[in-house]
């Protein structure tokens, strides 16, 4: 299944309730900073530009390590803006752990991260692409990300091993 952000946001097809493969959304947002970085002069983390998923054995861990630079962008670029006291309440920890600028605050950063992005505890939502383009703000500044198709699987929970 193919959607553009826009339609993600119009929420063509009821995709918002539907339920995601995690590595799908990772892999968009992975898009999401590849497509920033090639139409800009915005210097962007290597962690968000490449993947690093092979397997689900690992994808936790990955998606703990994507988690800091993920919010360190957003927090350098994105602003925000949600009714969603959660996740305000959530970025702000995560603000003040960046602040810190130590590697102790990674689990803290994640951990906060899991209540803005389901994806990054392994619960895929075509939501998380919909908050990172628009609640943060992103298609603002770069309009173009309304028009980038994204490959969204649909979630087979036989392939996650536990």
């Amino acid at each position: 299944m193919f959607y553009k952000a826009a339609e993600i946001q119009e929420n063509k097809d009821l995709i918002l309730f539907l339920t995601i493969n995690p590595a799908s959304i990772y892999e968009s947002f992975i898009k999401v900073f590849k497509q920033i970085s090639s139409k800009t002069n915005l210097e962007i983390d290597s962690q968000l530009l490449v993947s690093k998923f092979e397997t689900y054995n690992n994808f936790d861990l990955v998606l703990k390590d994507f988690s800091v630079p993920l919010f360190q962008f957003l927090n350098e670029n994105g602003k925000l803006e949600t009714d969603n006291e959660e996740h305000k309440a959530s970025f702000e920890a995560i603000k003040l752990e960046l602040a810190k600028n130590q590697e102790a605050s990674k689990e803290i950063i994640y951990q906060n991260g899991c209540k803005i992005f389901s994806f990054l505890k392994l619960d895929g939502t075509a939501k998380d692409i919909k908050s990172l383009i628009y609640d943060f703000n992103l298609v603002e500044k770069w309009s173009f990300l309304e028009n980038v198709d994204f490959k969204l699987e649909p979630f087979n929970g036989c392939e996650i091993s536990l």
